[in-house]
């Protein structure tokens, strides 16, 4: 909240109003190619970074996730389940109306932000997944690799981006809500539910439900012909547009990778 007010200030300092319109017509006017140069373009530039760093901390996007798995760990589920799935459409709209209508101006400044923190959080979220055996932590740091992928699309600066953006979103909001869905079932059944070991015999005492929850755990790893590889491949192939190649292909190899801990589950 600090780093939000404290963006805000600076480029309502800099520019004189807070009203959408008038300041893009503000920023507009403003030379960029020298930030430091100009002191009204580095108050708007900081103050347009300490907003992103703000927002990506609500997005749990790396290095500004530390709180989610223990927030998550910590939460009545259905609590978990709502972290992890409503606030980040909201929080992506805003992004989108700050950074691709406000500050496009900026796209050169922002973007690598974005890709650092897209970067981070794929890398975070897989690596750190892999050695995790509580299910709500696997499912925090889950929903971190996914907002990685989502930063890959939002980094594109493209409306094709934007498109894949709240295509991948409305996919991962379904699986989420599901996957949290089943959890809170089996935790309602089992109080004891916290281990993905306790998911044990799940095949035959609830077949139903151990067979969506693997074709659930199969979209969310990115397997054809489910839902979460087309979301998948549509962020990638936007990001190849936009010559983002070198951040594309880590992804497409941590997808890989990221499918043997959603296995784990399965097997």
């Amino acid at each position: 909240s600090g780093f939000l007010l404290f963006g805000m200030s600076l480029i309502y300092g800099a520019t004189g109003t807070t009203n959408f319109e008038n300041l893009a017509k503000v920023i507009s006017f403003l030379d960029f190619t020298s930030i430091l140069e100009s002191e009204l373009s580095f108050r708007v530039s900081l103050g347009s970074l300490f907003i992103l760093v703000s927002l990506l901390f609500k997005l749990t996007a790396a290095p500004f996730h530390m709180w989610a798995p223990d927030v998550y760990e910590g939460s009545p589920t259905p609590i978990s389940m709502i972290f992890a799935s409503v606030p980040k459409l909201g929080l992506f709209y805003i992004l989108i109306k700050i950074f691709y209508v406000l500050l496009y101006d900026l796209v050169l400044f922002w973007q690598s932000e974005i890709i650092i923190c897209a970067l981070f959080s794929v890398l975070f979220g897989t690596f750190s997944a892999l050695r995790q055996s509580r299910i709500k932590r696997f499912l925090a740091l889950s929903s971190i690799t996914h907002i990685g992928f989502l930063l890959i699309a939002f980094a594109t600066g493209s409306l094709e981006g934007i498109s894949s953006l709240f295509f991948y979103m409305m996919v991962y909001i379904l699986m989420s809500v599901n996957a949290w869905s089943i959890v809170l079932f089996l935790q309602y059944k089992n109080k004891k539910l916290r281990y993905i070991t306790d998911l044990q015999n799940l095949s035959k005492t609830n077949p139903v439900l151990a067979f969506t929850f693997s074709m659930n755990l199969f979209s969310m790893a990115g397997v054809p012909p489910l839902a979460g590889f087309f979301a998948k491949m549509y962020v990638f192939f936007t990001g190849l547009e936009a010559s983002l190649n070198f951040i594309v292909i880590i992804g497409i190899i941590l997808s890989v990778v990221s499918a043997f801990y959603y296995l784990r589950f399965i097997k």
